[in-house]
């Protein structure tokens, strides 16, 4: 059985979500797509996708850049920003989020498939790093602790 990863779109324009979905559809991805922030939340609580493609413009009370926070806070999932829009303004406020990547409408399919699998491999690196972060540390906790080497005097009554 093969993976595919998955791919939440959060796009309020109609057509370009369905495009998007059909091309990535096509490209392997299992994709699913909502139009606005909390329609998102809500999706990524029931089924976490492996990255997040984002409009910054959304209908509703919330917008991509405000709702990419929030999914970096709360899931770290990376996410790339799709948008029409790239004034300096919004490209700071897109920046604080640290996105995985920013697309300026409009865009190929190939820029987009590879953004995606950029994102997706730089994400799984930034956790594989994390974990042997952890290990590490976890490692010379034990490693630097005062307890007495097996033989040593003492050594019968550490635990």
């Amino acid at each position: 059985m093969n993976y595919h990863p998955k791919v939440m779109i959060v796009e309020d324009e109609g057509i370009f979500s369905l495009d998007m979905q059909m091309l990535l559809t096509l490209g392997g991805f299992a994709v699913e797509g909502v139009d606005n922030a909390e329609d998102a939340l809500r999706q990524i609580e029931s089924g976490k996708p492996d990255v997040v493609l984002m409009d910054i413009h959304l209908k509703g009370s919330m917008d991509g850049v405000d709702l990419a926070s929030i999914i970096r806070t709360r899931y770290d999932l990376p996410v790339i920003f799709v948008t029409a829009h790239a004034n300096a303004e919004i490209l700071e406020r897109a920046r604080m989020t640290e996105p995985a990547g920013f697309l300026v409408k409009p865009v190929s399919r190939d820029t987009v498939k590879a953004t995606i699998a950029m994102a997706l491999h730089n994400h799984r690196m930034k956790c594989e790093r994390s974990r042997q972060r952890f290990s590490d540390h976890d490692f010379g906790v034990v490693a630097s602790s005062n307890l007495p080497s097996p033989g040593q005097p003492g050594a019968e009554h550490a635990p």
